[in-house]
């Protein structure tokens, strides 16, 4: 496997320069130009090589590009499609509007390769993450000069070995992946750095550039079947390369990641809610859950991993009025849901001097919230219907 290393040109883990499944790939036909792709703008986004002979060497290939994200960005990887392709950056860090370059190499003797012309990625891997993931490709077709006795790799790339049978793992929807959590067959490993909140049910946490030197922590079953996850994709589908290189057969990658998944969820999962006012007074109350968890993250302040419970019912309570400070009541010995008092009560907000408040309100599980009971308002005793919206 060290053979197959590059070294890249400052201190990131070597699973940064990743090996990949080498299956035969259809031209999908080329574009080349300036493209932006997430925050990185490149020159060029494809680069095609033309023919070139198994005997000629390795062949490179230079992307400039610049970064046009707001924050600076710490470069943690760059995964390839292929043990035949390596690729180096020339800087550890990005700030603002600062530029760099993404180098792409290619070994035509490495193994077989398709017939006809076909193409090879690499990809840039940031903290903080990219929405969108940077990727570069390369198009070449190889002139078999030395034939296939000279393949540098002839252990590893049998000549009677199916190519799409090397080097490969399965990429999965969030949809089929919600279908196999239900009846759960497999090791769940989640490889996103830094740590994240991660789906119910994982089994491991391994980041994804220490997988090979953690492999004693995965089953020793080659065969068992492995799901990996990360935030959107990138580092999964980098971890998911390095298994696969290292014989696991039954590799499987979350398409998307977590972030993809949590948009599955929300979108299937009804939403309980309700509004209410008395007097200058107006309540909603939403019911906490896996699917709008994120958006109410990002609108209200973070949610402790404590007030999301599959033994308890949460709900984010938004409190409004121009006359009072609602952020200082004790509204767990005030609220009962479905006639039963709350556990807990968490200020997340008290904005303009408590005029407009949120907070979590924490109960035992209740499978129907139906009515949610606040007493002891200046107003009087306030009662919100609680809904599901599909």
């Amino acid at each position: 496997m060290n053979q197959l290393r590059s070294l890249i040109w400052f201190a990131i883990p070597a699973l940064s320069l990743m090996l990949a499944s080498c299956a035969p790939i259809k031209q999908q036909g080329q574009t080349i130009g300036n493209a932006q792709t997430g925050d990185f703008e490149f020159s060029e986004t494809e680069y095609d090589f033309g023919v070139i002979k198994q005997s000629g060497g390795k062949v490179s290939r230079e992307f400039k590009f610049t970064y046009k994200g707001t924050v600076p960005v710490k470069i943690t990887g760059v995964p390839t499609s292929c043990a035949c392709t390596s690729a180096v950056i020339d800087k550890a860090l990005l700030e603002p509007g600062e530029s760099g370059i993404l180098t792409v190499t290619f070994n035509p003797n490495l193994h077989g390769e398709p017939d006809g012309k076909f193409y090879k990625t690499a990809a840039i891997l940031t903290e903080p993450e990219q929405e969108k993931l940077p990727e570069v490709k390369i198009w070449a077709e190889i002139d078999m000069d030395l034939g296939k006795s000279a393949f540098e790799l002839k252990e590893e790339h049998e000549e009677e070995k199916d190519e799409d049978d090397l080097n490969s793992y399965e990429s999965i929807l969030p949809d089929s992946f919600a279908e196999m959590l239900k009846n759960k067959d497999f090791v769940l490993v989640d490889v996103h750095i830094p740590e994240q909140e991660h789906i119910e049910g994982t089994d491991l946490i391994i980041p994804y550039n220490e997988i090979e030197q953690r492999l004693a922590e995965l089953p020793q079953d080659k065969n068992s079947k492995i799901v990996l996850y990360c935030r959107s994709g990138g580092m999964s589908r980098a971890a998911a390369y390095v298994l696969a290189e290292n014989g696991y057969t039954n590799v499987i990658d979350l398409s998307g990641g977590k972030d993809a998944y949590d948009e599955f969820i929300s979108s299937q999962e009804p939403e309980i809610s309700g509004e209410a006012n008395a007097s200058y007074i107006s309540v909603e109350a939403i019911v906490v859950s896996k699917g709008n968890i994120s958006s109410l993250r990002e609108e209200y302040g973070d949610i402790p991993e404590s007030f999301v419970s599959d033994n308890a019912t949460t709900i984010m309570l938004i409190l409004d009025n121009h006359q009072l400070d609602l952020s200082s009541f004790d509204y767990e010995s005030m609220a009962e849901l479905n006639g039963e008092k709350a556990k807990e009560w968490l200020l997340l907000s008290g904005e303009m001097g408590g005029h407009h408040a949120s907070g979590l309100l924490t109960f035992s599980k209740q499978e129907n919230p139906l009515k949610l009971s606040i007493a002891g308002l200046p107003v009087g005793a306030l009662t919100v219907k609680l809904t599901r919206t599909e």
